[in-house]
């Protein structure tokens, strides 16, 4: 501020500081900023009374000049009189260069204590309205690109000087926003952005090249400088719904109201510009992501199109399919029966169906399948199902980078085909193949909460959160629980408070565990029982250095060596996704700017802490102190979570690469001119390594999607079949038995399960395969339960087995005293006839003496027993057990459990928390309170 400026404001204080019709002074322009040059005017606004203001607005006298007091050369004082309320508005709901105006105010006198306060008030930047304008602004620069498009193909220079000032302005007022920034006016526009700390290098050179000389290869430049600068939220709506709002609204304000005829011409002449070879930018909006969607389920249906058969009799190759899908005739006996479905009444003597931790039975993706089509053909569709959401969520990944739609889907079907997840199918293994996809979906919106800090995504991550709780195995989980250090990248990131984003984080997790209440709570009730083999030594993992190496090597080439420190199971290092994924993603680490560097590291570091957990290194740290994490024997599994982030990283190179304004070929014809030559676009050319780069996993992927007709298994497990409910035993390892025989209704003990009790019932029937009874004594080590060894089997009644029959050529025995339900008395054991099915057993027992009738079913909470329609008291025992007084009655034991009743409950709030906010944030997206974008905003 010059002497003569501070000798004017002393002569306007001196007028006007007295007059009981005026209240304050305040002093505002480039003289309060200071930014004054010498011959700069004086700007100030005159606080009146109300009683004042309301005089001079009828007579229209609101501005006053004090020129007589500003006496340098060419010096001017002018102002506005407002009141106290203007001032009270303005710190609601001014636009921004109002409050801009406002910025550094100086209050020569003030007779009211509220000035100061309302002053410091309208400058702060209106936070609340941040988000929206941000979405609106960068909606504007798609559209405003494409009609620079029309314009430099139409050669109009009217279209191309608006479009180039709409561009730059647009653009920076995105910048303006994210630096949280007022916009001043078009005089200061260009000032305030140099300011603007955070801002992609060489922006504003890009602007000035693009106003001097407005054309399309400038405007892309200044165009890609700013999108991949930062993960700029989008407007739910899609870019041009939300354009045509804004344009609407505003009338004409900054932005104009652009004529019909204009946006008619746009869409009259895309056809035109098609055809003379120029790149049309395609706006993002619902129709193209349902399009890339589709497109994405189409290529997963066409690599899996094996499975697609309906047939339940054909089944994947791998040999564990037959025990992957116990969990599924969940939906079946509820089918049936009911409330009976929440006792896996199938399986080793029974347990809660519900806390299983291996199955994936509660994602939605079996229920409806299983429902739909059957347990095993429904789970052949969802194998499927699970390989397109592996691609949707490496599409999402795409989408939160911001990349353009080749990359996307490009992305996305490499993901499809990924040996993380078609690879699992080697051996059978559907839980894996649901549990890496849902834990890539939940991944996916982890990022975008990251990235966007939006609610929309808090909710979406809370989803895709409890589905990835509810798909089983528990080894992915454990993986998305890994990347939690480097999400560090986003949520500590300059210019950007923490609290928000983390207090986000933490209410997605709230909700994603009360919708998966359903399976916590049993989960948790029953955690004491359940047990699953361990490995302190961890075996399966590979040295660390090696395990990049299956990103890259096919497993056929290493699956029967031990070269790589491979144990011969080549589905558990399944991760190839080919040599050009990892090259470009390598690449990314050096391409990535501006806000997109902490993009890229959070990707980069979570991959490498996929690789350092599948290492089991820090396991073996672990192990000493806190002997549990034994139990994560197979930590090659924990990788197939890096996939996703390799993946994403070279997608976003070959966005780039995309992206970047190559020079035209011109192809060497025989005969034609120069000019005259045919041109091509370089990047044409990457059309080749990338196809390959599809082609290649989609043929192995291909191999572990093959199917064989099993059934002849069907047929033979009839010959297990019993009279009542009596449980048998199929050939103990034989993996393939099992799901035949659920399918058939029968009771299948011993096999290989993850509930610890004391013993598992004896079979009625029991298939050998390598020799004569007595063949339990193998039940113990292999199932890791006590069991019953040899000696004891020699000491039981009844233990004396005897050949019944054939399971196709494989001997079946029957232990005539092993009955499902009896009376014990002191003479003798009567059986009970036994009919129903999970948790809920009918017997009726005829003995002529009192005695204790055992039920070969798991006792646990939640078992109750009526005695010919009284209630009976169960008593202590690992075996439903109760007093039979003689004579003949009938028994029924029910299994209803108040832990899922209680757990409903929690998904049910869950659910209804959820909905709700979803519904506030929807109405808020439909039925803003103002154009975000006002006149002069």
């Amino acid at each position: 501020m010059h002497a003569h400026h501070q000798a004017t404001i002393a002569k306007l204080t001196a007028r006007f500081q007295h007059d009981p019709r005026f209240q304050a002074l305040l002093i505002v322009g480039s003289v309060a900023r200071g930014e004054a040059r010498a011959d700069s005017d004086i700007d100030f606004y005159l606080i009146s009374t109300a009683e004042e203001y309301q005089q001079r607005q009828t007579t229209g006298e609101l501005t006053i000049d004090a020129h007589d007091v500003a006496d340098y050369p060419q010096g001017q004082a002018s102002g506005t009189i407002v009141d106290l309320q203007f001032l009270r508005d303005a710190a609601t709901r001014a636009p921004e260069p109002q409050r801009f105006a406002f910025t550094n105010a100086l209050i020569a006198f003030s007779h009211s204590p509220d000035v100061e306060p309302l002053i410091k008030r309208i400058a702060l930047y209106p936070e609340h309205e941040r988000a929206e304008k941000m979405k609106s602004f960068v909606s504007q620069l798609p559209v405003h690109l494409s009609y620079m498009y029309l314009a430099d193909y139409s050669s109009n220079p009217y279209l191309l000087a608006e479009t180039a000032v709409e561009l730059v302005l647009f653009g920076g007022r995105l910048l303006l926003a994210h630096n949280r920034m007022l916009y001043p006016n078009r005089k200061q526009f260009i000032n305030q952005l140099e300011k603007a700390p955070d801002k992609p290098e060489f922006l504003l050179i890009l602007a000035t090249e693009l106003l001097s000389h407005p054309c399309i290869d400038h405007a892309q430049r200044f165009y890609d400088s700013l999108m991949n600068f930062a993960a700029w939220p989008q407007p739910t709506e899609g870019a041009m719904a939300r354009f045509k709002h804004d344009r609407d609204k505003t009338g004409n304000g900054v932005i104009r109201r652009l004529p019909i005829a204009r946006q008619q011409a746009v869409t009259r002449s895309v056809g035109a510009v098609r055809r003379a070879g120029v790149p049309v930018l395609k706006l993002y909006g619902r129709w193209q992501s349902w399009a890339e969607v589709t497109l994405i389920c189409v290529w997963a249906a066409w690599v899996g199109r094996a499975f697609l058969d309906f047939n339940p009799y054909t089944w994947p190759v791998g040999g564990e399919w037959g025990t992957q899908l116990q969990t599924h005739h969940l939906w079946i006996q509820l089918q049936r029966c009911g409330l009976c479905a929440l006792w896996n009444g199938g399986i080793n003597g029974g347990a809660p169906a519900l806390a299983d931790l291996f199955g994936s039975m509660l994602h939605p993706l079996v229920m409806l399948t299983t429902v739909l089509w059957g347990v095993s053909a429904g789970a052949k569709v969802a194998v499927v199902v699970a390989l397109a959401l592996g691609g949707i969520a490496q599409w999402w990944i795409a989408r939160v980078l911001q990349l353009g739609t080749v990359a996307r889907l490009w992305s996305a079907l490499l993901a499809v085909v990924g040996g993380h997840l078609a690879g699992r199918m080697q051996n059978g293994n559907f839980g894996l193949v649901l549990s890496t996809a849902a834990c890539s979906l939940a991944l996916a919106a982890a990022f975008d909460l990251g990235v966007t800090r939006e609610r929309r995504a808090t909710l979406l991550l809370a989803v895709m959160g409890a589905l990835a709780l509810v798909s089983g195995q528990a080894y992915l989980q454990l993986a998305l629980l890994g990347w939690s250090p480097a999400y560090l990248w986003l949520i500590l990131e300059r210019r950007r408070p923490w609290f928000p984003v983390g207090r986000e984080y933490l209410l997605a997790l709230g909700l994603a565990l009360l919708l998966a209440g359903i399976f916590l709570v049993p989960l948790l009730h029953f955690w004491p029982h359940i047990t699953k083999d361990t490995d302190p030594t961890f075996q399966a993992a590979q040295p660390l250095a090696y395990i990049p190496l299956n990103l890259v090597i096919a497993p056929q080439g290493s699956a029967l060596t031990t070269t790589l420190g491979q144990l011969p199971y080549p589905y558990l290092y399944n991760l190839y996704i080919g040599w050009l994924a990892v090259l470009l993603a390598l690449l990314s680490l050096g391409v990535a700017r501006g806000y997109a560097q902490r993009q890229i590291w959070f990707l980069a570091s979570g991959a490498l802490l996929m690789f350092f957990l599948a290492s089991a290194t820090p396991l073996r740290w672990l192990s000493g102190s806190l002997p549990t994490v034994a139990n994560i024997r197979h930590t090659p599994l924990l990788a197939g979570l890096t996939v996703p982030a390799i993946i994403g990283l070279a997608s976003y190179t070959l966005d780039r690469l995309l992206k970047h304004p190559w020079p035209m070929l011109k192809l060497p014809l025989v005969g034609q001119s120069n000019r005259a030559r045919p041109r091509l676009r370089p990047t044409w050319l990457l059309c080749i390594p990338l196809a390959y780069g599809l082609w290649t996993p989609a043929t192995l992927a291909q191999s572990s999607l093959r199917t064989i007709n099993m059934q002849s298994l069907y047929s033979a497990i009839v010959a297990l079949r019993t009279p009542s409910l009596q449980w048998v035993a199929p050939p103990f390892g034989e993996l393939r038995w099992t799901e035949a025989g659920l399918d058939l209704g029968l009771k299948l003990s011993p096999i290989v399960w993850v509930f610890k009790w004391q013993t598992v019932p004896m079979p009625y029937l029991e298939a050998l395969r390598d020799g004569a009874p007595p063949a339990l004594v193998r039940v113990g080590p292999l199932a890791s339960l006590p069991g019953i060894n040899r000696n004891d089997l020699g000491a039981l009644p009844g233990a004396h087995a005897e050949p019944v029959g054939n399971l196709n050529d494989i001997p079946v025995y029957r232990y005539g005293e092993q009955h499902y339900a009896a009376v014990a008395t002191s003479a003798d054991l009567s059986p009970c006839a036994a009919t129903g099915s999970g948790g809920t057993v009918m017997l009726t027992c005829t003995n002529e003496q009192a005695g204790e009738l055992t039920v070969r079913e798991h006792a646990w909470s939640g078992w109750s027993a009526t005695r010919d329609n009284q209630a009976v008291a169960l008593e202590p025992d690992q075996w439903l057990r109760l007093p039979a007084p003689a004579g003949i009655h009938r028994y029924v034991f029910r299994y209803r459990p108040w832990d899922v009743l209680l757990g409903a409950g929690l998904t049910f709030v869950g659910t209804m928390l959820t909905l709700w906010q979803w519904v506030r944030l929807r109405h808020s997206v439909r039925h803003p309170k103002a154009s975000v974008l006002t006149s002069q905003a």
